[in-house]
Order: C-alpha cells, then sequence, then structure tokens
C-alpha cells in the first residue's frame, strides 16, 4: 500500500470492469440478437451442428413447397378430367338412348349426335386449355415420350409413370404374339348345306338368335352370322370351304358358343371356345407386375406404369427396345436431390383422337360423319368406346390422386413433422435463453457498477500515502 508507482488495487479493478463489460456486452447482443451464437467464437461446435442442421431445414422448406405446389398442379389437372368424366357420362347416355330405335324418332336421334358433337368438342377445348402456371396438363405433353417404337410389333405404347436415373431409360421387351388368339369354332364345308333350325350365338358383346335352312350357301351362312355380329362379338369368315366363327378380339375372356334351339341342325368343330393371351415372357428385363388381355399388356410397378398394345398378327417372336424419354410431371419431394427424392407421374393426352384404343376405335370416331357415329349403325362399338374412354379417365384420375394423397401429402406430413423437432434442435443450439440472459445482464450491470466504484477507491487508496509525508 506504500508503493505508488503501479497501483495493483487499481489494476484488479481494472481486469473485474473489463470482464463485467465483456459479459455485459455480450449479454446485450443475445438479448438484442435472440442467439446465443453470433459468431463462431460464441461456440464453435455449436456453430457447426447449428449451420449444418439450418441447412436441412432450408431443404425441408423447400421440399415441401415443392410437394404442396405439386399437390396444386395435379389438383388443376384433376378438376379438368372430373368435367371430361361428366361429358363422357353424358355421351354414353346419348349412344344407349340412340340403341332404342323403336322409342326414338329420327329427330330426336339426330340431336343426340348434335350433343355428341358438342361434348366431343368441349373435350378437345379442356384437353387443349387445361393448365398451371402457362403448363399444358392434359394436352399431352406432359406425358412420357417414346421413341425407336417399332409399330410391325407395337401398335400403341402409353407411360403412365415412370422412375429412372438417366436422361432415357431403354426399355426391353420380349413378346410372342403369335399365342394370342380369337376364340373360334369352325363349321366344315361339308356341314354347311345341312344346317336348319335357329341358333344362339353368344359372344362378348352379347347374344341374338339366328335361323337358317337348309340348303344354304357358305356365302349365306356367314352374311346370316355377321348380321347380328354388332351384337354378339362374333363375326364369321370364309376359311377355303369351311366357314370360321371368330370373336372380335384376341385374350382369354373372349367367348364364342353356340346353342341349338329345339332340333336344329347346326354341326361345328365344338360349341363353344374361348381365346388365348399373347405371351409375354419379360418388359425391361422382368416378367414382374406384367398382366395380359389379349394383345394389350399392362405393367404396374413401383417405377413403371405403362400400356403397350401389340400390333395385330406380329409373327414369329419379337424382341427389341424402345426408349422412354424424360418427359412427364416430374417432382422434387424430399430435401435430397436425386431420383429417390422424386415422383414422376404422366399425364396422357385426352384428346378425342386418343380416347378409346386401336381395337375399338377413338372417341372421334363418334362424331357426326365418324365411322361410329349414331347414323352408322355401330352403337355397340361407340358404347365400347365411350367405356372405354370413361375408364381411361378414371384410371388416370385415380392415378393421380393416389399419387396426391399417399405420396404428396404424406410427404408433407412428414417432412412437416420432421422440420417441426430440426427446427427445435437447432433452437437449443442457437437460439438466446432470455431468462439465463436477462440474469445474466443484471449480474453484469451490477458488477460493472461495483467495479466502477470500487476502480474509485483504488485510485484513492495511494492518496493515503501522503500523510506520511506530513
Amino acid at each position: 500500500m506504500t508503493r505508488i508507482n503501479t497501483n495493483m488495487l487499481s489494476l484488479v479493478a481494472q481486469r473485474s470492469l473489463i470482464a463485467a463489460g465483456a459479459t455485459l456486452s455480450q449479454t446485450l447482443e443475445r438479448l438484442s440478437t435472440g442467439y446465443r451464437i453470433n459468431r463462431a467464437s460464441d461456440d464453435p461446435s455449436g456453430l457447426i451442428a447449428s449451420e449444418q442442421l439450418r441447412s436441412e431445414i432450408v431443404a425441408l422448406d423447400a421440399a415441401i413447397g415443392n410437394a404442396t405446389r405439386a399437390a396444386n398442379i395435379i389438383g388443376t389437372a384433376e378438376g379438368g378430367l372430373e368435367e371430361i368424366n361428366t361429358l363422357l357420362l353424358d355421351i354414353q347416355g346419348y349412344v344407349d338412348e340412340a340403341a332404342n330405335a323403336g322409342g326414338m324418332t329420327d329427330e330426336e336421334i339426330a340431336a343426340n349426335q348434335l350433343m355428341i358433337d358438342e361434348a366431343v368438342a368441349s373435350i378437345n377445348r379442356i384437353a387443349a386449355n387445361t393448365q398451371f402456371n402457362s403448363r399444358q396438363l392434359l394436352d399431352g405433353t406432359s406425358g412420357f415420350n417414346t421413341n425407336g417404337v417399332e409399330s410391325a410389333e407395337l401398335s400403341s405404347v402409353v407411360v403412365n409413370q415412370a422412375t429412372f436415373d438417366g436422361t432415357q431409360d431403354a426399355i426391353t421387351y420380349n413378346i410372342d404374339a403369335t399365342t394370342a388368339e380369337k376364340a373360334k369354332v369352325t363349321m366344315a364345308a361339308a356341314a354347311i348345306a345341312t344346317a336348319d333350325g335357329v341358333v344362339t350365338i353368344q359372344g362378348n358383346k352379347g347374344t341374338a338368335q339366328v335361323t337358317f335352312s337348309a340348303g344354304m350357301t357358305q356365302a349365306q351362312v356367314i352374311d346370316a352370322v355377321n348380321a347380328v355380329a354388332s351384337q354378339t362379338g362374333v363375326a364369321a369368315v370364309a376359311d377355303g370351304a369351311d366357314i370360321d366363327f371368330r370373336s372380335d378380339e384376341y385374350g382369354a375372356s373372349q367367348l364364342v358358343n353356340f346353342t341349338r334351339v329345339g332340333g336344329a341342325t347346326f354341326t361345328l368343330s365344338d360349341d363353344q371356345d374361348y381365346g388365348a393371351n399373347a405371351t409375354v415372357t419379360s418388359i425391361d428385363g422382368t416378367a414382374d407386375g406384367i398382366s395380359v388381355e389379349g394383345l394389350k399388356v399392362t405393367v404396374k410397378r413401383s417405377n413403371l406404369d405403362m400400356e403397350i398394345v401389340i400390333a395385330d398378327d406380329t409373327v414369329v417372336q419379337a424382341a427389341g427396345d424402345f426408349n422412354i424419354e424424360q418427359g412427364g410431371l416430374r417432382f422434387q419431394i424430399a430435401p435430397q436431390v436425386g431420383p429417390t427424392g422424386q415422383v414422376s407421374i404422366g399425364i396422357r393426352s385426352v384428346n378425342a383422337n386418343y380416347l378409346g384404343d386401336v381395337v375399338t376405335g377413338f372417341l372421334s370416331s363418334l362424331t357426326s360423319g365418324g365411322d361410329n357415329d349414331l347414323d352408322s349403325g355401330n352403337l355397340t362399338t361407340a358404347a365400347s368406346i365411350a367405356s372405354t374412354a370413361i375408364d381411361q379417365v378414371v384410371n388416370l384420375r385415380g392415378r393421380m390422386g393416389a399419387v396426391q394423397r399417399n405420396t404428396l401429402e404424406t410427404a408433407v406430413r412428414s417432412m412437416g413433422s420432421a422440420l417441426v423437432s430440426i427446427t427445435g434442435a437447432e433452437s437449443a443450439i442457437r437460439d438466446a435463453d432470455f431468462a439465463a440472459e436477462t440474469a445474466n445482464l443484471t449480474r453484469a450491470q451490477i458488477l460493472l457498477q461495483s467495479g466502477i466504484s470500487a476502480l474509485a477507491v483504488a485510485a484513492t487508496a495511494s492518496m493515503n500515502v501522503l500523510t506520511l509525508l506530513t
């Protein structure tokens, strides 16, 4: 206490004052920013963990936004399809009414045809104008593109969904269309002239009765059966001197059945026969998820959903490949960018030229002057086309609804839960605890004030040395 060149009491007080000032400054910064970590020096390891969690939060926020927008896009497309579905049901009703020829006048049938024309025009208009943020949804541009399809082997390829890594995916196929058969029974040449009496013909479209009389020629028998072919789905064709009675389409579900009424004479190779499906050994290297009905092949897998129609009369076994180009609507719905975090769906064109199929016909053929308009007499075919178109639209809506409900909405919910947890973890590391910081502020203020008082006392302590000089 008697040394004055170095005031140790002052130095101690200054050090304490500086420490209290630093604590006060840090506490005020945390209270003003809301963060416990404002720079790397505050908590180096905590900063690293916090920034990694922030990166995950940003990715989750973006993924939730992506999935929400994807749901909005699909909802827009589904709204257009709902209207098309309603119009197709109306068309089906008009066709059914026109089939009631005994109860409909020509003028009423003409009015129904006009309604069909307008409905088809509306379908085409909806297909051309349904869009989201200037992106067309129902005109086919949101579907998957294929190239390299050999039309002599595959008459139609429609890809509904595909997920793959590269810009293209080569789809290989191995089919044997020669195994596809129509249901067929044969009348030998010697039995034609003896055909006599009433016979009931049953096919996939329905039943009808035909009356034969002994001595009929091959052409007369053929004409009599073909006169009701639109009702039964069974057509007669000459096979040399014999006659073959065949189903309209291929497949194990196709039926030709003849039943004699009373004592009718009608000799056949067999009274009943079923067709057979084509054999498909593999699609894209595996037989998994393949179903075949006649010449129609459906592939449903987790990464591939497509429909193939094999060309009629494909010879021998066909093997080849075609490419599915990147197309459809691909959505990134996971925080990590990559194929596993993406979902793709193709929306086929729902224009009337594409609703239907190459086997039965397309919806556009139901308009005035078309092959299956109400004046064509092909009302059974027209009804079948309308039914096929309805099935296509309904299946597309169902597929989109499944993606929206089971993929997009579940992704949003799961990522929302993860976002809450990760945000909480990041907050625990980085955010300031206001209760603790307020207590620290009070303590720092008290220490600062007492430190200033102590420094004043230390500054005057050396003044006591002067009493030694008196």
